[in-house]
C-alpha cells in the first residue's frame, strides 16, 4: 500500500498581507501610546515641578504674575 501526500498552501498572499498589516498596526498603536506615556511622565516629573518652582521663587521674591507677564511681553519679539 502506497500513500501519496499532496501539499497545498493554505496561506495566500492576501491573508499574509492582512496579518502583516494587523501586526504592524498593533505595534504602531503601542508605540504611539508609549510616546504619549513618555511625554506625560516628562510633563509630570520634570516640567510641572520646574514651572511650579519658578512661580514659587518669583512669588517669594515679590514678583506677581502681572509683572512677569509685562516683562515677557516687553521681551517678546514679534
Amino acid at each position: 500500500m502506497v500513500s501519496v501526500f499532496e501539499e497545498k498552501y493554505n496561506y495566500d498572499w492576501n491573508l499574509f498581507l492582512a496579518d502583516l498589516g494587523g501586526s504592524v498596526g498593533f505595534l504602531l498603536g503601542l508605540s504611539v501610546i508609549g510616546v504619549i506615556n513618555i511625554l506625560y511622565n516628562v510633563w509630570w516629573e520634570v516640567l510641572k515641578p520646574l514651572l511650579c518652582w519658578r512661580r514659587h521663587r518669583n512669588s517669594s521674591a515679590g514678583l506677581s504674575d502681572t509683572t512677569l507677564d509685562a516683562k515677557s511681553e516687553r521681551n517678546h519679539v514679534y
